[in-house]
């Protein structure tokens, strides 16, 4: 298993991005959110979409209304607390997705590190400003 990121939320549950490889190798099985609660006991986890056999996450960032997102590459995806996919968005615009945050008034902003931009988006995903 190799950590990615962390990111609490107003709860202050704990939100941990990893990347599980295969026992014993650098084989990459698939991406995970493994959700704490504020005593460090694990509440549950949840797989992310597979993209590609080279597709991993690089970061992730949970809003007010415990919304997850995670960037990776060219897309980020949106999920609920307990791994519900909601959306995706990003496609056609981000080149290299390596960070992500939430901003003030429902705003999502994502570094890009191909095109030295931080794009901006609004939670549903309308490409608002870079």
């Amino acid at each position: 298993m190799s950590v990615y990121d962390v990111a609490t939320d107003l709860l202050d549950n704990i939100y941990v991005l990893v990347r599980l490889l295969k026992p014993g190798t650098d084989i990459h099985v698939c991406m995970s959110v493994y959700v704490y609660d504020n005593d460090a006991d694990l509440h549950h986890k949840f797989l992310l979409r597979d993209r590609s056999r080279d597709w991993f996450c690089y970061a992730l960032t949970v809003n007010d209304k415990q919304k997850v997102m995670v960037v990776a590459n060219k897309v980020v995806d949106m999920h609920e607390a307990d791994g519900q996919f909601v959306r995706s968005f990003g496609q056609g615009i981000l080149k290299d997705g390596w960070a992500i945050t939430f901003a003030n008034e429902g705003r999502v902003m994502v570094l890009d590190r191909d095109d030295s931009y931080d794009h901006v988006f609004s939670e549903q995903g309308e490409h608002l400003s870079r």
